[in-house]
Formats: C-alpha cells, structure tokens, sequence
C-alpha cells in the first residue's frame, strides 16, 4: 500500500519522522510564538519583582547591622521602627502575592487559555489523522 497522504518532512520509508527531525512535544510547545510571548510576560513581571522583595527583605538585616539606633527608635508605645519593619515583611509577602496574582489573570491567563486551546485542538486532529 503506498501512502497518499505523504508528508515531506516523513521519511518516505516509514512515514515517521527522521532522527534529525525529531521534535518532543515540549519543544515544539516552547517554539510556539504564544509560549515564547508567556514566557517573556512572565519574565518581565517575576525578575522584577523577585529582586524588589529580595532587597526589600535583606534590608532588615543590613539596617539591624548598620543602623541599630534607627532599628531601636520607638515610634509608639514599645513598639520600635526595627520590630514594625520585621511585621511589615509578612504584609509585603501577600501584597506581592497580590499583585502578581491580580496581574496574572489579566496578562497571563488569556494568553495560556488560548495556548492550551490551540494545543488541544492540535492533538485532537493529529489524533483524528
């Protein structure tokens, strides 16, 4: 029987693809322009922020280290600039989680829903062929 439907980049042989032309379901995922546009949005938001909450967190070392009589300065009742500033690394954490979380529905879910539709629309007609 000979094949009718011939792809060029099948060897003719067997129909399947060639070594050299081999590609895992994952690379040809992250070739895809919507992927590699994911991954530049997502990029461009986590380094960024990564490097803010990073300074932001060793700060309180450096200034308990360099700055001890800033750290010990009592803004109300016991409560000395040092101690508020150690609390306000938790309340950073959730609003960078936030943030990010508010950010990725807008910038970043549309775009991976579209990916994964177009993904799974593929498969069902590689899988009809």
């Amino acid at each position: 029987m000979t094949n009718d439907h011939h792809e060029p980049s099948r060897a003719t042989s067997t129909g399947r693809l060639t070594k050299d032309e081999a590609v895992t379901a994952t690379e040809a995922v992250g070739k895809d322009p919507e992927m590699v546009e994911l991954e530049r949005r997502h990029s461009r938001f986590v380094w960024p922020a990564t490097a803010f909450f990073l300074i932001y967190y060793l700060s309180l070392n450096i200034l308990a280290g360099t700055s001890p009589d800033l750290m010990g300065t009592k803004l109300f009742g016991e409560f000395t600039f040092g101690y508020l500033f150690a609390l306000s690394q938790f309340l950073m954490a959730f609003v960078v989680a936030w943030v990010y979380s508010r950010w990725a529905a807008r910038r970043m879910d549309p775009l991976a829903t579209d990916l994964r539709e177009k993904l799974r629309d593929q498969q069902i007609k590689e899988a009809s062929e």
